[in-house]
């Protein structure tokens, strides 16, 4: 057994409190980790203006926030599909984005501030995050109490999916207002000049 299906079919996965359906978590994963890949999308382009919580390059991007994303919609997939393998490159996609998000904090502009609080909140994040992913079945639970919890925290996922989404776009609509501002600007200079 390797280390990382020891650390994606830890013992405490057996017979958890919350068991979601791998399936569900998997579309959840995918959908999420889709509107990341776009959020980062504006960030790439060479000309557009970096956002102040985030100032890196875009080699950081492709290959701290991109690689975790693109790791997790294809473990998603496997995931919605039935496949338990899946669940390894979900497992696996964790510790690289802590790593990508660490390396955030560190260039921000109040790195203090970013590892004193941040880190350790998105710490607990990816915890409830690992949990629920190395928890995940794919046969349906046969105690109704477990199924119920796990229901509500399917649930809970998806609303913050949706509320994930509303931000994502917002975002994306005003990077290109700021784009579009820009772009102006570089065209009328001469005329105002």
């Amino acid at each position: 057994m390797s280390l990382l299906d020891k650390v994606a079919y830890p013992a405490f996965a057996k017979d958890p409190f919350i068991r979601p359906s791998a399936r569900a978590l998997g579309a959840v994963l995918v959908a999420f980790n889709v509107l990341s890949c776009i959020r980062w999308l504006p960030e790439l382009r060479p000309l557009f203006p970096h956002s102040f919580v985030d100032p890196i390059t875009p080699v950081q991007i492709v290959i701290g926030a991109l690689l975790p994303q693109i790791l997790m919609i294809v473990g998603g997939i496997r995931m919605m599909f039935g496949d338990a393998r899946g669940r390894r490159l979900v497992v696996l996609s964790i510790p690289i984005g802590f790593v990508y998000v660490v390396a955030v904090a560190m260039q921000a502009y109040y790195p203090g501030f970013a590892l004193m609080l941040g880190i350790p909140i998105f710490t607990v994040w990816l915890a409830f995050f690992y949990y629920l992913v190395v928890t995940s079945q794919f046969e349906a639970d046969p105690q109704r109490g477990r199924r119920i919890v796990s229901t509500m925290v399917m649930v809970l996922a998806v609303c913050f999916l949706v509320v994930y989404a509303s931000v994502v776009f917002e975002t994306i609509s005003t990077y290109d207002a700021s784009f579009n501002a820009y772009r102006a600007g570089g065209i009328f200079a001469p005329v105002l000049a």
